[in-house]
Order: C-alpha cells, then sequence, then structure tokens
C-alpha cells in the first residue's frame, strides 16, 4: 500500500468496514456500507449509501453518513433505526 497524495481521497466499494481498535478498554466501534469516501488529510469518512454503526450489542442503521474521525464525531443523515441491548 502507498500513502495518498496532499488532497486525495479514497473511493471505497464493496463490503466497507471501518474499525476502532481502542487501547483503553473501551468497545470497538465498527461502520459498515457498500460505499464510501475517505479523506485521510482530513480524518472524514462520508457515505450516502445505508450504513450501520455498531458498538458493542447495539447497533444504529441510518442512510447517509458523515465521520470525523479525528473528533471522535459521526452523524448520521437519515432514517436513523437502532437497537439497543440492555
Amino acid at each position: 500500500a502507498s500513502t495518498p497524495k496532499s488532497g486525495a481521497r479514497l473511493d471505497l466499494e464493496g463490503d466497507v468496514e471501518l474499525r476502532s481498535e481502542p487501547t483503553d478498554g473501551k468497545k470497538p466501534i465498527a461502520i459498515t456500507t457498500a460505499r464510501l469516501t475517505f479523506v485521510p488529510d482530513e480524518s472524514m469518512a462520508v457515505s450516502s449509501e445505508p450504513v450501520r454503526l455498531t458498538v458493542g450489542d447495539w447497533h444504529v442503521d441510518a442512510v447517509g453518513l458523515n465521520a470525523n474521525l479525528k473528533d471522535d464525531e459521526v452523524e448520521l443523515e437519515s432514517n436513523v433505526h437502532g437497537q439497543v441491548a440492555p
């Protein structure tokens, strides 16, 4: 693999999965979708496709996602539905 050029973006298609690997004992977070654009310089991930956000035993499904990975912020765009385990 090579490092993208400054200002580059990566358009990913297929079974795309972003996964955190926390080292502080927190539960990992996974985002899955069919298509995602990642902008390395800004640590941003964007999708207009259906997405699933999973944290431990719960998940949230939505259509569209804007994620600022540097600031740990995720915005789900529409049709947001979830299931939270007790």
